[in-house]
Formats: C-alpha cells, structure tokens, sequence
C-alpha cells in the first residue's frame, strides 16, 4: 500500500477482485461496497503520496559546488519519477474503483428490477 497502512484482511487489500475466489462475481452488493471503500481509501492515500512528492521535489542545493548541484539535480529527477508513478497509481485506482461503482449500479438495477417482477407475480 501506498502508506504501507494496510490490514491484510480479506476485502481490505486493492489486489482481492471480489468474492467467488477472485473470479469478479460478489456474494452482496454490501461486499462490493467494502470493495469500492477499500480502492477509493487507497486513491485517498496515493493522493495524499503525491502531494509528499510535490513537497519533496522543490528543494535546493545548500552549496552551489558542482557535486551538491549534481546530487539535488539526481534527486528532484528521481522524484519527478516516482511522481509519475504516482499519476499511474493513481489513474489506475480511481478507473477501477469507477468500473466497481458502475457495476454495483448494474447489479443494484438489476436486483431491483428482479424484485420487482417477482413481486409483479405475486411471489
């Protein structure tokens, strides 16, 4: 995790995909709201990761002898790096945690609509 602040529990780790043994399917739209919590907690934290590396990179040399230029210059290139990194992470978490909200709005629709044609028969 981004902060390192995750429980390995089940439905609190970003790599579980959702019940049935990870083959996508959800026992209950309840679960699949722990799911979507469980991404956007972690978009939350890549988020708050990037504003850490924006602070890191505006640094400046305290000497302006051609080694201490050189290693600020090597560090603000690493960290515009992991920022870019961070702009992945953080596009990749915030599309999947969308995709699980449209399907949960799938389902939910579904499940409504079900239940009310099972109650259109009188069931």
């Amino acid at each position: 995790m981004a902060n390192g602040n995750s429980t390995q529990q089940p439905g609190n780790n970003p790599s579980d995909t959702g019940g049935a043994a990870g083959q996508g399917m959800f026992a209950s739209l309840e679960e699949l709201d722990r799911l979507i919590k469980t991404w956007m907690n972690e978009y939350d934290s890549i988020t708050e990761d990037g504003f850490d590396l924006g602070v890191n990179a505006r640094l400046d040399a305290p000497s302006n002898d051609f080694l201490t230029i050189e290693y600020v210059e090597a560090i603000q290139q690493s960290i515009g790096l992991l920022s870019d990194h961070n702009r992945g992470m953080l596009d990749f978490t915030g599309n999947y945690a969308e995709k699980l909200a449209a399907s949960r709005e799938a389902i939910a629709g579904t499940e409504t609509g079900s239940e009310a044609s099972f109650n259109g028969l009188g069931i």
